[in-house]
């Protein structure tokens, strides 16, 4: 599911209408912005992963532990201050520094109201993680578990069963009851990946498709 997506049905609407709320903007103007900043800063990060073995594995194996946290379903976290740092943490390492990420996101909303651009633009590098972290699970489980396609009532009761046993596995892996952990435990300039068995689950290149709308069908 596209980040976007997830933001929009995410506390059925009510998120997005307490970021709106949290960066006076307009419901309507948080979701421009968001739908501008989330998917760049993901295709940056795709960026970053692409041509370096050691941020691949960095990244691929934060995925695999899990971010500890759900933002989605906790405005106060999303709103926090921990989560302000650690998105420009994320801006900071994928665009150089933080000024030059603000810069690339202020050419993609120039009329945002700055203090609004400073805000929405850490929150949705952190979303960019949660998301990944979320989809990474979710495929991780259905991967193993395919959901049957067959027609008639046998078959929507299999695909019924199955999707039950998806949501309640994933709601005994729901990272909320894990430590958080952020960008900058995976990604500090002096950490070397540890050197270990790599779980076996979806690519990132699957996660990145997932959550930008681009995964083949």
């Amino acid at each position: 599911m596209t980040i976007l997506a997830e933001i929009e049905r995410a506390q059925d609407g009510a998120l997005l209408a307490r970021l709106a709320k949290a960066t006076d903007l307009a419901p309507a103007e948080a979701r421009l912005a968001l739908s501008a900043f989330c998917p760049a800063i993901a295709r940056q990060l795709e960026a970053r992963v692409s041509g370096d073995a050691r941020a691949y594995e960095n990244l691929a194996a934060l995925l695999d532990d899990g971010t500890g946290s759900d933002l989605l379903a906790d405005s106060d976290a999303l709103l926090g201050a921990e989560t302000a740092e650690d998105g420009n943490a994320i801006l900071a390492d994928l665009y150089g520094s933080r000024d030059a990420a603000i810069r690339a996101m202020r050419e993609m909303a120039p009329r945002l109201p700055e203090m609004a651009l400073l805000r929405l633009a850490a929150i949705s590098a952190a979303l960019v993680l949660d998301a990944m972290a979320r989809n990474h699970a979710r495929l991780s489980l259905t991967g193993a578990m395919p959901i049957a396609s067959g027609g008639g009532l046998i078959g929507t009761i299999i695909d019924s069963l199955v999707r039950g046993a998806v949501q309640g596995a994933m709601r005994q892996l729901a990272p909320r009851r894990r430590r958080r952990r952020r960008y900058t435990d995976y990604f500090s300039p002096r950490r070397r990946p540890a050197r270990r068995r790599r779980k076996r689950g979806p690519s990132l290149d699957d996660v990145f498709a997932e959550i930008l709308g681009a995964r083949r069908r």
